[in-house]
């Protein structure tokens, strides 16, 4: 628990929302990061599509107080106890009987489950299956390019031959996006 970058608050068999500890309100993973939520079933692998920072409350939105945020922290401490930062993971596989599963699993992460950020041998082992580009592209998060890029930097960045990895995702993007050469070009653009 320790370690846990998160708590689920929210699941489904697609995606699930956790909440940062809160003495680390501003330290959601990073978008396009790869993160995990074991349960009695086995581990959930899962990529960040999303974060934001808002009021505990519904209802309630923040309001601007013009101080920086040491000013702010002094003046008005208890307005960081009425914030909390959710972020959103994707889910891209599931780890059963020892065999990473890239399908959706048979049931949704348990609410209150906590999440961690993947280990390198994690993330190379997930992003050694081009299957992933494919629900990528097809994220309902309205920034599905911007994702795809960023999960393929982040696991470029944890292997030894990142080029080599890249130019065989860019193999498998063109062969996905065969019929949409300009967004294909959009993403390897961002891929720099």
């Amino acid at each position: 628990m320790a370690d846990a970058v998160g708590e689920i608050v929210e699941a489904s068999l697609i995606s699930f929302t956790a909440e940062t500890p809160r003495d680390r309100l501003y330290e959601a993973p990073a978008f396009g990061s790869f993160v995990r939520s074991d349960d009695p079933d086995g581990a959930l692998f899962a990529v960040v599509a999303s974060a934001e920072t808002s009021s505990v409350e519904p209802n309630r939105r923040a309001a601007a107080f013009w101080q920086d945020e040491a000013e702010l922290r002094k003046s008005q401490p208890q307005i960081f106890e009425l914030l909390s930062t959710r972020f959103t993971a994707l889910i891209l596989g599931h780890l059963r009987d020892g065999t990473l599963r890239f399908h959706l699993p048979p049931r949704p992460p348990r609410v209150h489950g906590f999440v961690y950020e993947c280990s390198a041998d994690e993330i190379r082992r997930v992003t050694g299956d081009p299957g992933i580009l494919r629900p990528l592209l097809e994220a309902p998060t309205g920034c599905s390019d911007e994702l795809v890029a960023a999960v393929l930097r982040h696991g470029a960045a944890f292997r030894e031959d990142g080029r080599k990895f890249l130019i065989a995702a860019g193999k498998e993007l063109a062969v996905l996006l065969r019929d949409d050469y300009a967004r294909l070009q959009a993403i390897i653009r961002k891929l720099e």
